[in-house]
């Protein structure tokens, strides 16, 4: 199982194109080997490919998992929130808007930052 390292590990990015990688190839494979094969033993033989795939994704996912909770939830993601909400207001204040307004603005914008990376959806129509 690979290491992270850094802020960035040496896996990250890497999965998913390893899992198509793989995927393709079994793919092509099973193709190749199922010409004037029964749908049976075709299914028999692709059904036998996804125990590689799934002890891929068994290893994998949780590496996956630890990045995104540490991308959404780490002192970097949070000092990049408030960076982004203080430019916010900063914006608004430049174009006007009044102080109260863009303070509430702001803070409607952190809030439904704090949302995404809480529910990891979003949704406009809040």
């Amino acid at each position: 199982m690979p290491e992270k390292t850094g802020d960035t590990g040496d896996w990250q990015g890497q999965v998913p194109k390893e899992m198509k990688e793989k995927m393709e190839k079994k793919i092509k494979e099973k193709l190749r080997k199922s010409e004037g094969k029964s749908k049976a033993e075709e299914l028999k033989e692709v059904s036998e490919g996804l125990g590689p795939l799934f002890e891929t994704l068994s290893e994998k996912l949780p590496m996956l998992l630890d990045a995104v909770y540490e991308s959404l939830y780490s002192e970097k993601a949070a000092r990049q929130l408030g960076k982004a909400v203080g430019t916010f207001y900063q914006e608004l204040r430049a174009g006007g808007i009044p102080e109260e307004e863009a303070l509430s603005m702001a803070r409607g914008y952190m809030d439904k930052m704090k949302d995404v990376f809480r529910e990891g959806s979003f949704n406009l129509n809040e």
